[in-house]
């Protein structure tokens, strides 16, 4: 059984002006490519393979690209200090933590996400970015692979190296006139497999299906 996501919920909070404001806050409003990234800042998400892999793209991205990082953690100070020995400082924005409505909007305003976590349990960002309608690169690691359908809704790639990211984050720019239609698939996907009354309607047949076996529920 997979985790489960609220897709309703996750839709709810979207408004035109809310997203305008966040992306002037941020900004981020003239950008022509923002990526998004989602997470606690911990070496294991893996931002620094995508730091490196970012900078060694940076002539085939848009002039006024940007690489918005949501979250806080303990590798925020190693982070910057990263990105600004790369030369990719002026193009990365540290969002810190963002109230929910505010996240959902942020989806909204982005092109693509990216996690390039190093281990990884179910992911419920890549789920919420794939509720937005987001195409995702994202790492072969944990249950990813799960809801990430390599060519289909985003770009999968080997967790752990910077080729592979920077490799994946080409091929993607290369089908960006795909990104709608991934995007809409991975949309679908959420809302037939990972939507809470889809989840709970299975889990409820598992229990039925233990019971009518004459198995005692522990």
């Amino acid at each position: 059984l997979p985790s489960a996501i609220a897709v309703a919920e996750c839709l709810a909070p979207v408004d035109a002006g809310v997203q305008q404001a966040l992306c002037q806050r941020l900004r981020i409003d003239d950008s022509p490519l923002i990526l998004l990234s989602v997470s606690r800042l911990e070496r294991n998400k893996g931002y620094h393979l995508l730091a490196e892999a970012l900078a060694g793209l940076q002539a085939r991205l848009p002039r006024g690209w940007c690489w918005v990082l949501v979250g806080e953690g303990k590798e925020r100070p190693a982070l910057e200090a990263q990105v600004q020995r790369l030369g990719i400082a002026a193009m990365t924005r540290f969002a810190g933590r963002l109230d929910d409505a505010a996240l959902h909007n942020l989806y909204e305003a982005a092109d693509l996400l990216i996690h390039p976590t190093l281990y990884e349990g179910s992911s419920l960002v890549v789920l919420e970015g794939m509720v937005h309608r987001r195409p995702v690169l994202a790492t072969r690691a944990g249950g990813i692979p799960d809801k990430v359908y390599d060519g289909r809704n985003g770009r999968l790639v080997p967790a752990g190296s910077v080729d592979a990211l920077r490799d994946g984050l080409t091929d993607l720019l290369e089908w960006q006139a795909d990104w709608r239609a991934m995007g809409e698939e991975g949309a679908r996907i959420v809302r037939e497999r990972f939507d809470w009354p889809v989840v709970a309607r299975a889990t409820l047949e598992v229990y039925r299906e233990m019971l009518g076996q004459g198995q005692a529920p522990r």
